[in-house]
């Protein structure tokens, strides 16, 4: 597929007359536009049915993202020619470059699920949900960036991406990284190249009847590494547009305002091949239980270089990737 971030970078502003556009064919999608405003705004045109619209549908606006619903705008093309045509338009209100790649290939994942031909309420509340997304962007981090590239890491070089994926938390603050069934697996990453790791001790004291492994990785940066962005772009290519929004907006949630840098920061994808281990939870060395009465909420550091690894059982072992695969 066509990047159209790199589609919207080779539209001419000049192109575009004001209150119009200059735009291209969105890959794949032909009846959508990459466009580019006459003051460089990057917009995702979307054409809908033509039908009346709602009296009751309002712009949206927020510090990210703004929306028009269902409005007539003159469209020139690289041929030269300049249509009046309508379109609900989606213009990102950010400059930074990281942020516009996120917007472009965020909406591609909307029109995925929306089609060629959908309706305006579609439209409506796809929109809506991407606006949410974005605004999650002004929120602080919940996790750092190395650990939701590991994450991501494991999600992308599983053996089953949909299953992975869809195993994957709804929320940040779920207790383990993937669920499924009764099997959980909670990823761990080292930037230093040592099995040393921080838990919870209610981390490793999984619900009755539940299985608990541990994936423990390093996670090296590196400047011509795998980078965030080129993840996402991983899974996203691997399982459908529904479950693709649902992968960005936990990595939106998860790194909040720092998401703009973290896409573009690369990691060394081979060493985190080479050191991906897995461990049963038993074997994390911990302290002791019962805990006095007293005592709550114990954090630690395991090291884990003296504990032996061990290969994956259950149903999570024809999902997650192999070690050194």
């Amino acid at each position: 597929m066509t990047d159209p971030y790199g589609l919207y970078r080779s539209l001419d502003t000049s192109a575009a007359v004001a209150g119009g556009f200059a735009a291209v064919a969105f890959p794949d999608h032909p009846s959508h536009r990459v466009a580019v405003s006459s003051a460089g705004d990057a917009v995702v045109l979307i054409r809908t049915r033509p039908e009346p619209v709602p009296p009751a549908l309002m712009p949206v606006r927020t510090q990210n993202i703004e929306v028009a619903f269902s409005t007539r705008y003159r469209v020139r093309y690289s041929s030269g020619d300049a249509q009046d045509e309508v379109f609900t338009a989606v213009t990102c209100l950010s400059g930074d470059p990281p942020i516009v790649r996120y917007f472009f290939n965020l909406l591609g994942a909307l029109i995925d699920t929306l089609g060629a031909d959908p309706r305006i309420a579609e439209v409506d509340t796809a929109v809506r949900s991407a606006s949410q997304l974005f605004q999650a962007l002004v929120l602080p981090a919940v996790k750092t960036v190395q650990g939701v590239w590991a994450e991501l890491f494991v999600l992308a070089s599983s053996q089953d991406i949909v299953r992975a994926a869809q195993a994957w938390h709804s929320v940040p603050e779920e207790r383990y990284d993937f669920a499924i069934g009764k099997e959980r697996l909670e990823v761990k990453s080292s930037g230093y190249r040592q099995r040393v790791h921080h838990f919870s001790l209610e981390q490793l004291l999984p619900p009755a009847g539940a299985e608990l492994w541990i994936a423990s990785v390093f996670v090296e940066r590196s400047s011509g590494g795998l980078t965030l962005e080129a993840l996402l772009a991983e899974v996203g290519s691997s399982v459908d547009g529904r479950e693709n929004l649902r992968v960005r907006r936990l990595a939106a949630e998860c790194l909040g305002a720092s998401l703009a840098n973290a896409l573009e920061m690369g990691f060394d994808r081979e060493l985190a091949v080479d050191s991906l281990r897995y461990y049963p939870s038993g074997l994390v060395p911990r302290v002791g239980v019962p805990l006095p009465h007293e005592v709550s909420g114990v954090h630690f550091r395991a090291d884990l270089t003296g504990v032996t690894p061990a290969t994956l059982a259950g149903t999570i072992a024809s999902v997650f990737p192999t070690p050194g695969s």
